[in-house]
């Protein structure tokens, strides 16, 4: 691995090795500390102390040493996010957090998101940074987002992130192990986009994996020239890569924004791509089963999906009425 950051042992040399470190610690504090124990300078209790904070030093190196890895790692992913996404969001983050990468979850801060409107700080622990851009007010979708992905990409640059695997809160990937495999399929091109029709000049931003620079050169092309309604933000991505003959990789059948997994498709057949927000509404209107109990987060006291919701009650009990109960609420 080519190491951006490096940490050096106490004699400069390299690679850091925390076992090394702890154990010169110790050559030198032991004798001490027993010669206070003999003198009467030093009690039981507090060479105890003392061993025991170089102990949790130790071992405290060794998980700062994990982060750096991370950190010096070829890709980031970055969670683009807002509050309707928390039933969501923590089958998202344990999706990702299976890939080793570095994770930072990108919080959307609306003007009115406050007190609950936030994430659990159970999830937001789950990522390895998380980052709130300045208020705005959904004046447009486009914009909120635009700011969102500005801020967080020029993070992930200026640590040298060489790629970013951007997914939204409301995604997750059944198959993370297979990541290697969506990296393939993105070779030596610019981006991998879950979805890319040139005939509509469409460019998916529900699922990227991309060239950092690329990616962030997008936003901040938009940033710099913002304008309401007109094109979408998948339009101007589109145009985007088009405009500048960037390299796109062609997928094989689409991973659709708002239709149920197409198994045969590049995205849900190497990682498993599912959409889970809008698969659910499908699943409802098809009268279909819903989407699986394991990806759902109902909230603190129930918050997300209430106890006497007919889907809560199906999920707890497995009895089809409920089922019945919950497709007929949308007569």
């Amino acid at each position: 691995m080519d190491r951006r950051y490096q940490v050096r042992n106490f004699d400069r040399s390299l690679p850091f090795d925390s076992q090394k470190q702890y154990d010169h610690r110790l050559s030198f504090l032991k004798p001490k500390l027993e010669q206070g124990l003999k003198s009467g300078r030093f009690t039981g209790d507090r060479v105890k102390k003392v061993l025991a904070k170089e102990k949790k030093d130790h071992l405290a190196n060794i998980e700062e040493m994990k982060m750096l890895d991370k950190i010096n790692g070829d890709i980031a992913i970055i969670i683009p996010t807002y509050w309707r996404h928390k039933p969501w969001m923590k089958a998202c983050l344990e999706s990702c957090k299976k890939t080793g990468f570095y994770i930072l979850l990108a919080y959307d801060n609306h003007f009115w998101a406050t007190g609950d409107l936030f994430p659990t700080p159970d999830v937001m622990a789950m990522a390895d940074s998380v980052v709130l851009k300045h208020q705005t007010y959904f004046a447009s979708v486009g914009i909120s987002h635009m700011w969102n992905m500005f801020y967080n990409l020029q993070l992930l640059d200026g640590f040298g992130f060489p790629y970013i695997f951007s997914i939204a809160g409301d995604c997750i990937m059944e198959t993370p192990e297979n990541f290697n495999q969506l990296r393939d399929l993105l070779g030596d091109n610019d981006a991998l986009c879950n979805y890319y029709d040139a005939e509509r000049g469409y460019a998916g931003t529900l699922g990227v994996l991309a060239k950092t620079k690329v990616y962030l050169g997008y936003f901040e092309e938009f940033v710099r020239d913002q304008y309401y309604g007109g094109a979408s933000t998948e339009g101007r991505w589109f145009k985007y890569l088009k405009d500048n003959n960037f390299k796109v990789a062609p997928v094989k059948n689409n991973a659709h924004n708002f239709k149920m997994p197409d198994h045969n498709s590049d995205w849900n057949r190497t990682i498993g791509f599912r959409h889970l927000h809008p698969e659910q509404v499908i699943r409802k209107q098809e009268r279909l089963y819903p989407v699986e109990k394991e990806y759902w987060d109902f909230g603190p006291n129930n918050k997300y999906l209430r106890k006497d919701d007919p889907l809560h009650k199906f999920y707890d009990t497995g009895d089809i009425k409920y089922l019945e109960d919950w497709w007929g609420e949308l007569k």
